[in-house]
């Protein structure tokens, strides 16, 4: 008597959708055209920044002509000062707000977030293996949990781009109550004017402001002041201006920095400087995991953006030189800050 034939079985897979055209495509179409045959951390992260620049312009603008609602006075000045310490809290504020409150994007990008924090710190052949590998997560079988996590991640993007580009209305209860934090209002407020404008982190500006000897703590003291007017409502600063105002041979340092907080916060942003700042991290982002990726892409990239929002390219052939050199002068300012927090040495990386 023959036994009966026993079943294969097999491990259960996620569940992926195949086929399904994401809503990108009815909304953006060139964008979306765009980003085909491209690895899925490309095609999220370049989808991030192509719609970003003019937002982020305009907002900067805001800050410029004091239309941002102002840190000074701020409700609760212990929230406010914890953000240049404690940019994880803030962080999980800012994901809140992006992605209407989607824990599960929100987890998956603080996810993304911590990994390349733990990529940081190691040497610079190990972290371009771990990115290209995982851009080829479609291709091997080990990596199949991978690719589920990134199609399920820029489905969730693209969903929240197409919400982005609709007619603004009136926000929902829980991102306006989000708007009114102190750590939504220190990012718009402190954190995007000094690291867009003046390329450091508060707390590395804070540090700098800090020192004993003016002559160093001054510049830092100056951009700091313009930017955040409770600053001197704090020590060590309040004790700082103090001392200033009493000390006749240093009136000049007070009147310049009770000017500051007078003055305009930042300088006007424009959109072509914005543009070339937010292509430099997905360039880097691309040579680490070895994909091919031009500046000329680039450009490609925001002319699909311009054509589906402005029925036209973004720049004439006769702006481009100059448009190029502005995304070379900001990859390689960004690659020399990335150096310096990794501890990484750009001759020992050319020796490899």
């Amino acid at each position: 008597m023959k036994k009966p034939k026993q079943k294969s079985q097999r491990k259960p897979r996620p569940h992926v959708s195949r086929g399904k055209a994401s809503p990108l495509v009815s909304v953006l179409p060139n964008l979306a055209q765009w980003c085909e045959g491209r690895p899925a951390i490309i095609r999220i992260f370049a989808k991030a920044i192509a719609v970003s620049p003019e937002e982020v312009t305009a907002g900067m603008n805001e800050i410029h002509r004091r239309e941002f609602p102002d840190p000074c006075p701020v409700p609760d000045l212990e929230r406010w000062h914890q953000c240049y310490s404690h940019q994880d809290i803030m962080i999980d504020y800012i994901l809140r707000m992006m992605f209407n409150g989607d824990r599960q994007i929100v987890a998956r990008v603080k996810g993304i977030y911590e990994a390349f924090r733990v990529l940081g710190a190691m040497p610079p052949d190990v972290i371009g293996a771990i990115l290209f590998q995982m851009t080829d997560a479609q291709a091997h079988f080990a990596w199949y949990p991978a690719a589920y996590f990134w199609q399920d991640l820029e489905n969730r993007v693209d969903r929240m781009i197409v919400e982005a580009e609709k007619p603004k209305g009136t926000p929902n209860k829980e991102t306006r109550k989000l708007i009114s934090e102190p750590e939504i209002r220190f990012f718009a407020r402190v954190w995007a004017p000094c690291w867009f404008i003046h390329r450091m982190k508060p707390s590395e500006l804070l540090e700098i402001a800090k020192n004993s000897d003016m002559a160093v703590a001054k510049p830092a003291l100056l951009k700091l002041f313009r930017i955040d007017r409770s600053l001197p409502l704090v020590s060590p600063f309040k004790e700082l201006m103090h001392r200033l105002e009493s000390n006749k041979a240093k009136q000049h340092d007070y009147i310049q920095l009770t000017n500051a907080l007078t003055a305009a916060p930042i300088a006007p942003a424009h959109l072509p400087q914005m543009k070339a700042f937010a292509a430099a991290p997905l360039l880097l982002l691309a040579k680490a995991c070895k994909c091919k990726l031009t500046k000329n892409d680039i450009r490609k990239l925001y002319d699909a953006i311009a054509r589906d929002r402005h029925g036209r390219n973004d720049l004439d052939d006769s702006d481009y030189d100059t448009y190029r050199k502005r995304m070379t002068r900001e990859t390689a300012l960004l690659k020399r800050y990335v150096d310096k927090v990794t501890g990484t040495n750009p001759s020992s990386q050319k020796s490899q």
